[in-house]
């Protein structure tokens, strides 16, 4: 196994960047998925995207908490 933060680039650990670069990509993909919702579309198809994507929301945040706690 390798140990990142025991590479150093500078001032930098090559894990602190790693870190960095992840959370800046996440950030931009986040954007990209957000600028392709159309608000407008959404509310003119109905309700039932809203309650599925509740829905969808609610069975996710579940599953994840269920996960932690029975992983700990």
């Amino acid at each position: 196994m390798v140990d990142f933060g025991s590479v150093s680039l500078g001032a930098i650990t090559l894990k602190k960047l790693i870190s960095k670069v992840y959370k800046y990509l996440f950030t931009v993909a986040l954007v990209g998925v957000g600028y392709k919702i159309n608000v407008k579309t959404l509310f003119t198809k109905g309700v039932r995207p809203v309650l599925l994507g509740g829905c969808t929301w609610l069975v996710l945040s579940v599953v994840t908490l269920a996960y932690v706690l029975i992983a700990l």
